[in-house]
């Protein structure tokens, strides 16, 4: 399932750039008759400047600050088309040193 695929990359990333001592949390919550999912690390973080660019293919922020270099790039790239195509809405926060969150909001299912 995608959705499945899209914690799955959103989690390896934290724990790829969370040292060792650090926290991950997944919270999932109904607003508004949404689904919030929000994934959050207290690992080394996005610097500002890489943000706009995080969800491009073959993108990678500073390779020194990761425990894992095979990385491809196309983690996020492959996130974003998921998110996409299940119609939800992601915001991205994260700072050097200070941790990343991503907040995914789905659209209501109506039965």
């Amino acid at each position: 399932d995608r959705l499945i695929q899209l914690m799955l990359i959103l989690l390896d990333n934290a724990v790829k750039y969370t040292p060792d001592g650090g926290a991950i949390s997944i919270d999932l919550n109904q607003v508004d008759g949404q689904a919030v999912v929000t994934v959050s690390d207290t690992g080394v973080g996005i610097p500002s400047e890489d943000l706009p660019f995080i969800w491009e293919r073959f993108y990678k922020v500073d390779k020194a600050h990761t425990r894992d270099n095979h990385g491809t790039g196309l983690g996020l790239a492959i996130a974003r088309e998921i998110i996409d195509r299940h119609g939800a809405k992601v915001a991205v926060s994260s700072g050097e040193g200070q941790g990343t969150t991503f907040v995914l909001t789905f659209p209501a299912v109506l039965g």
